[in-house]
């Protein structure tokens, strides 16, 4: 439930909406400010009630320009130029999620001790190695519920050979398939896919987001956003040359571009 509301609160539309609502603040603002500098401009209910419109029509190209009285400038630029900044530009949007793989050894006590060192070390992502053979039900299952009670958010899949990365899901979808009543995607069945190697049938999880639909450092934060809407997730996997760097959350990635178009409305003049 929790995954269904923030994926229709923060799709685009919204985000476009939350932009509106900003730019029309920052339209206010300006506007008194030149009543500062003294220009005479008395802003009526109604004038305030169609800035949003105006926004819009200048957001979607129908229109390139806003003239009020003696006032006229050009927004569309501005708000094409903060769309279009990339992730790079603000490294704090790159969740490095600590990702910690546990390397299952014959020996029961060994794989206890695995778990117990990464506990402490509070990772949010746990590494699973496609072509690993070492993998087991019963370790998985043990893991699994083990590491659910701690900080764990999301599940990975490397390959075994390059540490290339193949795939991201979240813990809770994870969880929710595999220790579903008569699932198809048991702990046994995750055992074997992995020790198989079979990518075909592990990017066909439910909500296994890919190599493919991984975004990179230079991806536009809008163009993140829409990916987002598009796939029906409220985050993203970032690479880098087929590497993992780490998570991209649609909350964050929506205050950042707020706050990009902010700063670019500040150099209106």
């Amino acid at each position: 439930m929790t995954y269904y509301l923030a994926s229709e609160l923060l799709n685009p539309e919204t985000v476009i909406a939350i932009v509106i609502f900003v730019i029309s603040i920052a339209l206010v603002i300006f506007l008194r400010r030149k009543v500062g500098q003294g220009y005479e401009i008395k802003i009526s209910d109604v004038v305030l009630a169609l800035i949003p419109l105006v926004i819009w029509l200048l957001l979607t190209d129908k229109i390139k320009t806003f003239k009020y009285g003696d006032l006229e400038f050009t927004l569309s630029d501005k708000i094409e130029a903060a769309q279009q900044s990339p992730l790079s530009e603000s490294e704090e949007l790159i969740d490095m999620i600590n990702p910690k793989e546990i390397e299952i050894n014959l020996a029961e006590k060994a794989t206890e001790g695995a778990l117990v060192d990464i506990l402490r070390a509070k990772p949010e992502g746990l590494i699973f190695k496609a072509g690993y053979k070492n993998y087991g039900a019963a370790e998985i299952e043990s893991y699994l519920k083990t590491l659910s009670q701690s900080t764990l958010k999301y599940i990975l899949i490397f390959d075994n050979d390059s540490d290339d990365f193949l795939g991201l899901i979240s813990l809770e979808n994870f969880m929710a398939q595999v220790f579903a009543p008569n699932s198809n995607l048991s702990p046994a069945t995750v055992a074997q896919l992995l020790r198989d190697n079979d990518r075909d049938r592990l990017k066909e999880i439910s909500g296994m987001l890919t190599a493919e639909e991984a975004i990179t450092p230079e991806t536009a934060k809008y163009e993140a956003l829409t990916e987002m809407q598009k796939l029906g997730t409220v985050f993203l996997p970032v690479t880098k040359e087929g590497k993992f760097m780490g998570v991209v959350e649609m909350q964050k990635l929506t205050n950042s571009l707020l706050i990009d178009i902010s700063q670019k409305l500040s150099e209106v003049k």
